[in-house]
């Protein structure tokens, strides 16, 4: 496998068929980016990469449409106080980027890509990769080793 700066799996004839491999696996879902974040954040050297999978993890539970509607439905209530209806615009622009108090409709395109991730076995060990939008349109950048994907269950 031909790496580049930072883990970078690079584009190059010789990692094709690493890169095949790596699109078909699936992606991590938010469940399994806890279990590597609790299991990471457990020392002290990889505190920063258990803290970074907790928050991407967070990302995609807030930005996901179902988890809005459920949200939506519970901000309806009449209660006397709602910890959604209270803090949830703080808690999304948290994980998102995005600023609360901002006028609606104000652009923050980052916010609406949370990373990919994904575990992909080579030879004995499960590798964890990641891509990050890369802060032009839609685009994300290319796959990075990042960690090893231990105790998650995941097939690959």
């Amino acid at each position: 496998m031909q790496l580049g700066p930072g883990g970078e799996i690079l584009n190059v004839p010789q990692n094709q068929a690493i890169l095949q491999q790596i699109e078909s696996a699936p992606t991590l879902t938010p469940q399994n980016l806890l279990k590597l974040a609790t299991n990471y954040s457990k020392n002290e050297a990889t505190r920063g990469l258990g803290n970074h999978l907790a928050s991407e993890a967070m990302k995609m539970i807030v930005l996901d449409p179902k988890t809005k509607a459920a949200i939506s439905k519970i901000q309806a209530e009449p209660v006397g106080f709602s910890v959604f209806g209270d803090i949830w615009g703080a808690i999304v622009g948290f994980f998102t980027g995005t600023n609360p108090t901002q006028p609606a409709g104000t652009p923050n395109p980052g916010a609406q890509f949370p990373c990919e991730f994904k575990c992909v076995g080579f030879l004995v060990e499960a590798l964890l990769l990641e891509k990050c939008w890369t802060g032009v349109g839609i685009n994300y950048g290319p796959w990075h080793i990042i960690g090893a994907c231990i105790g998650i269950g995941v097939n690959f």
